[in-house]
């Protein structure tokens, strides 16, 4: 995982990476792009397992839950052609406390591999 350039989060894999970007909260929801880019010479197929097993959640503990949007291709499972890129919007909402300022997006694949995504600063 690293963050480069500055406003750009990264989860790296040998196949693809998963970038964000654009992260702005509005009291209680928050919106993010999301980004898969596959690297590898091969097609790379994207699924989230379960709606509950995406999330954000922040440094104070905080969950925040996606948004599910059925025009977001990753719950239904894409698959993205070598060297190219599949970019959407998320949104997620908490019913709690929103004063958290550094989040972790975290999602669970198909694979039951996790993507975690940390130090996300909003």
């Amino acid at each position: 995982i690293k963050q480069s350039p500055v406003g750009r989060w990264v989860f790296e894999s040998e196949a693809f990476n998963c970038i964000i970007t654009s992260p702005k909260k509005k009291g209680n929801s928050i919106s993010l792009s999301l980004t898969i880019e596959v690297i590898s010479g091969n097609d790379v197929y994207i699924w989230f397992q379960a709606v509950k097993e995406c999330y954000l959640s922040d440094e104070n503990g905080e969950k925040w839950e996606v948004i599910k949007d059925e025009s977001t291709p990753f719950f239904k499972g894409t698959m993205v052609p070598s060297k190219t890129k599949r970019k959407t919007l998320f949104k997620f909402r908490t019913s709690g406390d929103t004063s958290g300022k550094v989040f972790t997006f975290s999602a669970l694949q198909g694979n039951g591999n996790r993507i975690l995504v940390s130090n996300i600063t909003i």
